[in-house]
C-alpha cells in the first residue's frame, strides 16, 4: 500500500500524455462509487478510507507504474484498442479511457459485483469509449484485436495450471502483432504471503492458510487463490509469440522480497 503523499510524488510520470488536463473529476467519481460499494458491502466506509483512496486518486500512481516502460511509445502513438482483463472496480480502464479519449477500452471481469463502480463512473463522466462486460479470463474470444492488453491482480484467481494457461493463451491471441501486454500479479516466490503479509504462509497446507487468514480478518479464503510464478507465465506466453521486455522488480532477490511483480511483453509473430 502506498500513502497519498507517495502517490502524489509519482504523478508527474504521466504528465507527457495528460496534455494539460487533470483527472481530478475521474478520482472524485471513483471515490464516491467505491465508498458506496464499501458502505453496501461492509455497512460502513469509515475504516476503509485508505483502500477507497487507493482505488480513487491512487489510480494515477498505479497506472503510471503499469505504463512506465511504454510512456515514450504512447506519447507518439497512443493505443488504439485496449483490453483490461479482471478489471475489478474498473478504476484503471476508466482512467485509460479518460487518458486516451480516441482509444476504445474493453474491460472485463468474471462478475459485475465490482465493476458496477466503473460502469456508474462511466455514465457520470460521459465517457463513450469504454465498455464493461462480464467475462471470465478463460472465456476470452478475440483474435488480434487489441494493441494493449492489461491484467492487474487477476492471475492469482486462476487456481489451476490449466486455467492459467488457457487465460494467458487468450491474452496472446487477443493481441495484434507488436502489441503490448502488461501483467501485474502476486507471485509464488515471495517470502511473504501477498494478502496477509505473513512469512511463508502460502507454503503451508491450505487448511492452515485459511485458518490463519480467517483469524487475521480476511473474508475470503486463501485456498481460492493460486499465485503464479514468472516461469509459468513466461512458458505460456512464449508459446503465443510474446517475449518479455521488462520486469519489476528486476532481480530475483528483489522479487522474493516483494509480494507482487509487474512484467511487460510484446507480441512478435512473423
Amino acid at each position: 500500500m502506498h500513502s497519498a503523499e507517495t502517490m502524489n510524488k509519482q504523478d508527474s510520470s504521466l504528465a507527457p500524455v495528460f496534455n494539460g488536463r487533470r483527472p481530478d473529476s475521474v478520482f472524485d467519481v471513483l471515490r464516491a462509487g467505491v465508498s458506496e460499494w464499501y458502505r453496501e458491502t461492509y455497512g460502513s466506509s469509515g475504516s476503509h478510507q485508505s483502500m477507497i483512496e487507493f482505488y480513487a486518486s491512487g489510480t494515477e500512481f498505479r497506472t503510471a507504474n503499469l505504463l512506465e516502460p511504454l510512456i515514450g511509445k504512447f506519447v507518439n502513438k497512443p493505443p488504439r484498442k485496449i483490453l483490461d482483463v479482471g478489471c475489478g472496480y474498473g478504476s484503471i480502464p476508466l482512467f485509460l479511457a479518460w487518458l486516451w479519449p480516441d482509444a476504445q477500452v474493453f474491460a472485463t471481469d468474471a462478475t459485475d459485483h465490482y465493476f458496477r463502480c466503473g460502469e456508474e463512473a462511466r455514465v457520470k463522466l460521459g465517457l463513450p469509449n469504454i465498455q464493461f462486460s462480464r467475462l471470465s479470463a478463460q472465456d476470452l474470444d478475440f483474435d488480434s484485436e487489441f494493441d494493449l492488453v492489461v491484467s492487474c491482480n487477476m492471475l492469482n484467481f486462476l487456481t489451476t495450471e490449466a486455467t492459467l494457461t488457457e487465460a494467458l493463451s487468450g491474452f496472446a491471441l487477443a493481441l495484434e502483432n507488436h502489441g503490448d501486454l502488461i501483467l501485474h500479479t502476486p507471485h509464488y516466490w515471495s517470502w511473504r504471503e501477498p494478502f496477509t503479509k505473513f512469512l511463508f504462509l502460502h507454503y503451508c497446507p491450505l487448511k492452515v492458510q485459511d485458518t490463519i487468514a480467517r483469524r487475521s480478518g480476511k473474508r475470503s479464503l486463501l485456498s481460492d487463490t493460486r499465485n503464479p510464478s514468472l516461469k509459468e507465465i513466461l512458458k505460456c506466453l512464449q508459446a503465443g509469440g510474446l517475449r518479455m521486455t521488462a520486469c519489476s522488480p528486476k532481480s530475483w532477490v528483489a522479487r522474493m522480497r516483494s509480494t507482487h511483480f509487474t512484467a511487460w511483453f510484446t507480441k512478435h509473430r512473423e
